[in-house]
């Protein structure tokens, strides 16, 4: 493009390095006495924050290159262009290097990845010039329907294959599924097919936010920018919350929660970072005249570097929801940085606009994709040889060799593939001229109105698909709150320190099943094996105290089952009565178990025969209805689409420029 930004290719260069650096495992502290550049090293090798970065990269540029998206389908389109002919050469070169079950020499994978992209490359061509044919809409049609097809299939039919996390049927079905689900972007879809690369979990939520970008995003940017900054923030935190919700909801959907959705939150803040630049209010004005002074000009700086440095010495070995409220609160100090970035004379663009950090954002994609087997290069190459040198030598010449091997090949994969893409690009990506006509002949103003009905209707579907659970269809559900107080966002007690007693009213006959929302940690810096296993206790008693039902599991069988159930001898009489149930642990302290006070509570079942169901269809589904309107995450989502509707239902031009 003409009118890139280099500070941010530079800073997209800074993310992906330090990814490759975190990756090859050099530990400076075992050969340098230097504090000051142990922790220097540390700050750029970082590659769980590195991602959040581009994260907030991706959302500031949507923001920023597509205000408005006219086409829906076509800027989908656009997003699998630039994404998927390299991912694909990937999927396809690890797919066929794992089905090699002896090791190859790394110079015969290196030849085969130059092959597949040398294909790819010289298909790319042929695309470009067929004219006449719409082979790119076509390769775009089949591969939409391929995805959609994989979801399916991985939904419904590849659960029934799997068990424990492993394949009941023959390694060739399960190769074909593998590959199909890892190059569809869907292996999160379903517990037992994992990623053919460590790296390849953050594309998933990526291509998600590309995928509802054109029908949520641009509605939420264009009331944010219509109604001013503070609805605009409103909107933010809203989103916000509702990738927070969707962290806990995912749960009992196949294994989504492999997704770390609420880390979308970066997609969120860039968002909002990218609509503020983009409008050039007196918001950004006032931003831009302040970044300039001395003080805050260094600011930005000192912020990505604490973010970094803390990323390994306070983020690390903590739980799931302290990493999460950590990336979010990262996320804005990136925005900061970002936005400081585009301002000509600030620190932070005079060093990420360098030749080499533009250079490494150039190639940033591929080098991305491809470091995790140039890194196993690396280590081939110099197997032997480390026997002859020292400890200190053999390390950092392993390091210097993984980089300039992951560096090399990604500027090849770079020049043979991803350059076709910013070659048949356009450069006018965003439409200056209002839309007076779609293609079928109707008014914008009206084809915005309807998208909108069909949007927020297709949005709330989903929603209830992912609250409702995957609850089977003959049982009767009732929730039951743990912690009365509201909160705008989870809160987790650790039964370490707690004993958790919920008093409840049964809903129905036959109780059955409780269940609650669990979280396993183990604190990984005790080494202890002499400690007994922690054990969760689970007691249900009547009203009068008596217990009816004790459960004794180890803790460490959460792991991997957030939403736990505890199977009861089935009480017949329970309707109406009061019951307690009680859960605690014994633990010696180095495992603990948290419990969601507030996003789900607890879940008692009720079981029904098929018959019942069938007599009384009604009864089902009103109690499917109260048991969504009692989930606060859900409700939330429900008010906060209506409340973006209202906002742009004035602003029905929503899609002109």
């Amino acid at each position: 493009m003409k009118d890139r930004l280099p500070a941010l290719d530079g800073l997209r260069g800074f993310a992906a390095f330090g990814v490759l650096l975190s990756h090859i495992g050099y530990s400076p502290e075992a050969f340098i006495s230097f504090p000051f550049l142990i922790d220097a090293y540390r700050v750029i090798s970082v590659g769980p924050n590195s991602v959040q970065i581009l994260f907030v990269l991706s959302g500031f540029l949507m923001a920023l290159l597509y205000p408005t998206v006219p086409s829906a389908i076509g800027f989908i389109r656009k997003r699998y262009a630039r994404i998927m002919p390299l991912y694909t050469a990937i999927i396809i070169f690890l797919w066929l290097t794992m089905l090699v079950y002896e090791k190859t020499a790394w110079y015969i994978e290196l030849a085969l990845l130059a092959a597949i992209a040398g294909m790819i490359h010289l298909f790319g061509i042929l695309i470009a010039r067929t004219k006449k044919l719409p082979l790119a809409k076509i390769l775009f049609g089949g591969f939409i329907v391929l995805q959609s097809i994989v979801v399916i299939v991985n939904l419904i039919i590849t659960p029934r294959l799997v068990q424990n996390g492993f394949f009941l049927h023959p390694s060739v079905q399960k190769d074909i599924i593998v590959m199909l689900s890892n190059l569809t972007m869907t292996t999160s879809l379903v517990k037992g097919i994992e990623n053919l690369s460590g790296v390849l979990w953050s594309l998933a939520p990526e291509i998600l936010f590309y995928l509802v970008y054109p029908f949520v995003g641009t509605p939420i940017v264009q009331a944010g920018k219509k109604y001013g900054s503070l609805v605009g923030l409103i909107l933010l935190v809203g989103s916000i919350k509702i990738l927070f919700d969707l962290d806990s909801a995912f749960i009992s959907i196949g294994s989504l929660q492999s997704m770390n959705i609420a880390r979308a939150s970066g997609f969120a803040v860039g968002v909002a970072a990218g609509s503020i630049y983009q409008m050039r209010s007196r918001l950004w004005l006032s931003i831009e005249r302040q970044s300039l002074k001395p003080a805050i000009n260094l600011f930005p700086l000192v912020l990505l570097i604490a973010i970094q440095w803390g990323d390994l010495a306070i983020r690390d070995g903590h739980s799931i929801t302290y990493m999460n409220w950590y990336y979010l609160i990262s996320s804005f100090c990136i925005a900061c940085v970002v936005l400081s970035g585009v301002i000509q004379g600030t620190i932070i663009n005079k060093i990420f606009s360098s030749k080499l950090l533009t250079f490494l954002g150039l190639i940033s994609y591929s080098l991305y994709l491809v470091h995790l087997q140039t890194i196993e290069w690396a280590r081939s190459i110099l197997m032997k040889k480390n026997e002859v040198y020292s400890t200190l030598f053999s390390e950092t010449i392993f390091l210097v060799v993984a980089v300039f091997i992951s560096i090399g090949v990604a500027y090849g994969l770079y020049n043979l593939i991803e350059s076709l893409y910013f070659k048949n690009k356009k450069h006018k990506t965003v439409p200056t001229k209002p839309l007076v006509k779609s293609k079928v002949g109707v008014s914008i103003a009206t084809y915005s109105r309807t998208r909108a009905f069909i949007t927020g209707g297709t949005t709330i579907l989903v929603f209830v698909a992912i609250y409702a659970g995957a609850y089977s269809p003959t049982f009767l559900l009732a929730r039951h709150t743990i912690d009365k107080s509201w909160r705008f966002f989870p809160r987790e007690i650790s039964l370490v320190k707690n004993n958790m007693h919920v008093p409840f009213t049964a809903l129905d006959n036959n109780l059955s099943v409780v269940t609650f929302d669990l979280r396993y940690e183990k604190d990984k810096w005790n080494r202890d094996t002499t400690k007994k296993p922690a054990q969760l206790i689970f007691k249900l008693s009547d009203q009068h105290g008596k217990t009816l039902f004790t459960s004794k599991r180890s803790a460490f069988e959460i792991e991997g089952q957030p939403r736990f159930s505890f199977g009861l001898p089935t009480i017949s009489d329970s309707m109406r009565k009061h019951y307690t149930a009680e859960l605690f642990m014994r633990s010696d302290g180095h495992e603990r178990i948290f419990v969601d006070t507030v996003s789900t509570s607890m879940v008692t079942t009720y079981t029904a025969s098929k018959s019942d169901v069938l007599r009384n269809p009604m009864r089902h589904i009103i109690n499917r209805f109260m048991f969504l309107i009692s989930n606060q995450g859900f409700v939330f989502v429900i008010l906060y689409i209506g409340f973006v509707f209202v906002l742009n239902k004035k602003n029905r031009m929503a899609y002109r420029k």
